[in-house]
């Protein structure tokens, strides 16, 4: 769960109700759920995700929930449907200590624990205004970040934090993601000063396990097997040729209001 400090939310507790998920953005990291498939040599397709919808050239808000949770986004990318990379993107993320990855603001420790064809990239938490991260990418790797994702986690300390009798964790999770996601009204993306296509992208419940000290940040992580479901918006890059690249990513929401931050990437 987090609390809006700045761009980033930062995991905690604010009624016993509901808690506010982890988000993290291409420009400000914590509250876990996203997608963006950028136009760069790819068709931006999604996965079998409960809620989808694509912006126009990166920049349409949101839709109504209800209409997007009925819908499916289809088509693989890079072997699997896309929704599927969001899961793997949230256990990249926090496989990595909160006393390395959260704090890194330069990107030199971008490539820890890095593996498959897919690089993922994910900005510092807490940062004061726009941020700026440089990283080398192996040449070969596609990329997948997201511009605006949430993750609601569990189980977290509070006995009341559970399903109400008869509700599925699916739903239960998913519910608390609902408003923050339907809040964003801007979301951009770009890749070498050209707009690529934002995807909104959501899962259904999945595992993953958070390293121990992330628990500092969100009270919900245990450094143990749990559950997560994400929703948000991400960008989907195919393999980008050697030499130097810029990602840049904005989003607004009338929760966190606007985070931006630019990516230079070094494909070697």
């Amino acid at each position: 769960m987090l609390n809006k400090n700045s761009q980033q939310i930062m995991p905690v507790r604010v009624r016993t109700s509901w808690r506010r998920p982890i988000r993290t953005v291409a420009t400000a990291c914590t509250w876990l759920a996203l997608a963006v498939a950028a136009q760069a040599g790819m068709d931006g397709g999604g996965g079998s995700s409960r809620k989808t919808d694509t912006g126009h050239d990166g920049s349409q808000a949101a839709r109504s929930s209800e209409s997007a949770r009925s819908e499916h986004s289809r088509g693989n990318w890079q072997g699997r449907p896309m929704a599927q990379w969001v899961p793997t993107f949230w256990r990249w993320f926090f496989s990595v200590p909160a006393s390395v990855g959260a704090t890194d603001t330069t990107g030199v420790q971008c490539g820890l624990h890095q593996e498959g064809p897919v690089w993922f990239l994910s900005a510092p938490l807490g940062g004061q205004g726009p941020f700026e991260r440089t990283c080398t990418v192996p040449r070969g790797k596609a990329i997948f970040t997201p511009v605006a994702t949430f993750l609601n986690d569990y189980p977290c300390p509070d006995p009341t934090f559970k399903p109400a009798a008869g509700q599925s964790l699916d739903d239960f999770l998913g519910s608390g993601l609902v408003d923050i996601i339907d809040s964003f009204t801007l979301l951009e993306a770009s890749l070498n000063h050209r707009p690529i296509k934002v995807l909104r992208l959501t899962t259904r419940t999945f595992g993953f396990t958070g390293a121990v000290d992330w628990k500092g940040i969100d009270q919900c992580i245990t450094g143990s097997p749990q559950s997560g479901l994400s929703d948000g918006y991400f960008v989907a890059i195919e393999p980008l040729p050697p030499g130097t690249h810029e990602l840049r990513v904005k989003s607004f929401s009338s929760f966190f209001g606007l985070t931006e931050g630019t990516f230079k990437l070094e494909v070697r």
